[in-house]
Order: C-alpha cells, then structure tokens, then sequence
C-alpha cells in the first residue's frame, strides 16, 4: 500500500502582500491536512466547467468575503457545483473547494498535456528567453490570462500569463495549494517558468511594465523567492513545463492532425483580411513565380527561332536571352529554396531528436523498446547530471509515429 507523504511549501513567506486576511467566516486550523478538510478529491475538483459556476447554494460561503481575504483579490466562482454540494459532508471546508476549482481553472493545461508527445515539434525543453531578451528578438509580449497560451508565440508576438500575487504566498499555499497534486504541480511549473522570465532586475522592471507581476514586488525578494523555486524538483512540476516557448503555428498543427481533426490549438485571427494575409501569402508569391515563368515562355515563342541569334534585330535578341537567363535563374532560385528548407528543416530535427534522447524526453519518435515507460532522466531528483547517456547514432533505430 502507497502511502502519499504530504510535500512542504518549497519557499518562505518573503513577499509582503502574502498575508492572508482574517475573515468573518470561520477556517480550520493550517495543520489540518488539506484534502481531508475538503473532503473531496483533486480528480473531483479539476473536473469543474465554467457552466458550474451558475447556480447559487444558501451553504456556500459568500465568494466576496473568501476573494477579499487573498493576496491579489481574485473573481472566485460564486459557488461549487450543485452535484458535489449534494455529497459533501457537514464538516467540509468550501473555502478550500472553491479557491481551487477556482486555481484548477485558472491554471489548467490539460490540452498542452495531452499533447506532451508532439511538443517537441514545437519548442525545445526548458527553452524560456528572459523579457530583456524577448525585445531583442523584436516580439511584442501581449498579456494573456489564460494558461494555456503562456510562452506560446508566433511571428512577433508571445503570449505571457500575468504572475498572481496568492502563488507568491507561502500561507496561500499551505492553505489552498497543499495536498492537491496536480494543482502543486501546475502552481510550481508556472512559478518555475518565471524564475527564467525574470533573471535580471531589469527583467522585473520590463514585467512590472507590463503588468505581468504585482507592482509591490522588489528585486530583493523575487531574487530569494527565485532561488526557491529554482531547487524545485523536476519531478515536482507539471509536464507541460517541461517545455519553455512553443510555436503556435506548430502547436497548431500537433492539434490539428494528431488530437482533434480539423481544429486547430487556438487560432489568432478574428478577421478574415487577417486569415488570408497570413496563410495565403505564400500563394501569391507562387503566382508571382508563375506569372514570370510565362512571361518568359511567351517571349521564347515569340521569337523566330529559324534566324541565328546573331542575325536578328538586337531587341529580339536581347530578348531571347533575357528570356533564357531568367528560366535559368528562376529554376536554380527554387532549387535552392527547396533544398535550403529541407537543410534546414532536417538540420533541426536532427538537433531536436538529439536533444530528446539525450534528455531521455518520452516523445512520438522513441527509440523502439529503449523508452517506454521510462522516466526522463533529467525529471529524475537524483541532483546528477541532467540528461542521459548520448546513443552511438542520434537516428540509429527510431521509430516514427509510434
């Protein structure tokens, strides 16, 4: 028989908007384990829809009071669902059930999960760049609330989640977070994915900009909060996190063909003008092409090709040859486009197959026999090195599409 060893809070409460204020409805004792004050299992909670959040109990605690009493005053659903209030015992704590259905709500990147196997084709592991950084590479940030578009991007824009001040808090944690699993895991890979979001004071500046964390937050303490967050074990994290940027376009495609044909993950556009820019941008270029190749033909055709070149009127010769040069330079330009491509493209996946393995990654290509069921090895809390013993050949036996 398994038994579950509760995990500690992984940091100290340094942050000063982290105290939880006293309420006029009445909380158990912190010591008490979380799951059985609620009574209910995480499994239970993060089943909960926004369609839940409708119907009104005379039980259930007022959310406004509960919203006020936590770092940061979040909108809490008005109340749980009426078929988990049916089969909840007297003594249940709905403080508790609300704030994390709330959190399970909030964090939740089941889809991103689902497809951890193909992720690979859009991002590499533990891939974060610092905000300072994201400037550089000329991306505009746009906050976003919704976890599951945090570090994914395209083209010039990456899509950030905002940090809420109730994760900075050690009570909050030992009050909502603790004795839920997959809500500890899903809370500490976001805070990890911040720790390389901000490395350097002007990182938090730029976040504090962009209203990404709290405004009372100081490079003093988000330095030693960080160094916390940073020895937390990789098997401790949601899996998701494992990952840093994904590529939307990519992620897209994963969805598409490999989850829920024909929808995409999410799509950015809300017009029509900006589907068509976007997508078919490469159709006019072919057009372009097209139009050119029969131009030149025309010429070609044009031109009595009985008389030596030497012998007809300069403009018909010039012409012809222009008309020559610019088949061969267009022939040799798609040529090279082609095979600059698919250089480049296997270039990657070579790269990224061999970045995989050597992290010991469970991904869509695994090497038959030699990693199934295995765990990664740089998931793996032994504090040695991160990654595994390189193969003879990165190709070598790799099965694809199992």
């Amino acid at each position: 028989m398994s038994i579950n060893i509760p995990r500690k809070v992984p940091f100290p409460n340094l942050y000063p908007g982290s105290k939880i204020t006293t309420t006029p409805v009445s909380v158990p004792a912190i010591s008490q384990p979380s799951q059985a004050r609620s009574g209910v299992s995480p499994a239970a909670v993060s089943q909960l829809r926004a369609a839940d959040f409708i119907l009104l109990s005379p039980a259930a605690v007022p959310a406004a009071a509960l919203s006020a009493s936590i770092p940061g005053f979040p909108i809490l659903p008005k109340e749980l669902p009426k078929d988990l209030l049916k089969n909840l015992p007297n003594n249940v704590d709905r403080d508790v059930l609300i704030v994390r259905s709330y959190l399970h709500k909030n964090l939740n990147v089941d889809i991103l999960n689902d497809l951890h196997r193909h992720l690979w084709w859009a991002g590499r592991p533990d891939n974060i760049r610092p905000l300072h950084q994201q400037g550089a590479l000329q991306r505009t940030i746009v906050v976003n609330e919704r976890s599951f578009l945090h570090l994914l991007w395209y083209e010039g824009t990456i899509y950030i989640k905002p940090l809420p001040a109730y994760l900075l808090s050690a009570t909050f944690f030992a009050e909502y977070i603790e004795g839920d699993e997959k809500l500890w895991e899903l809370a500490l890979g976001f805070l990890r994915s911040y720790t390389k979001l901000i490395q350097y004071p002007v990182d938090l500046k730029l976040a504090k900009e962009k209203l990404l964390v709290p405004e009372d937050l100081k490079w003093e303490t988000w330095s030693q909060l960080a160094a916390h967050f940073l020895h937390v074990p990789d098997k401790d994290i949601n899996k998701r996190y494992y990952y840093g940027e994904l590529r939307l376009a990519r992620v897209n495609h994963a969805h598409r063909y490999c989850y829920d044909f024909p929808h995409t993950y999410y799509s950015p556009y809300v017009t029509y003008n900006q589907f068509f820019m976007q997508n078919f941008g490469g159709l006019f270029l072919v057009i372009v092409y097209i139009s050119v190749i029969l131009t030149a033909q025309q010429v070609l055709l044009a031109t009595d090709e009985k008389k030596l070149p030497m012998g007809r009127y300069p403009i018909e010769w010039s012409c012809w040859w222009f008309s020559v040069v610019s088949l061969g330079v267009l022939g040799v330009t798609i040529v090279g486009l082609v095979v600059l491509v698919l250089g480049t493209f296997m270039n990657h996946a070579v790269c990224t197959i061999c970045n995989l393995e050597k992290l010991n990654m469970d991904w869509v290509g695994v090497f038959e026999g030699k990693r199934t069921g295995t765990t990664p090895t740089w998931q793996q809390s032994d504090g040695k090195k991160r990654g595994g013993e390189a193969e003879d050949s990165c190709l070598g036996g790799v099965k694809w599409w199992v």
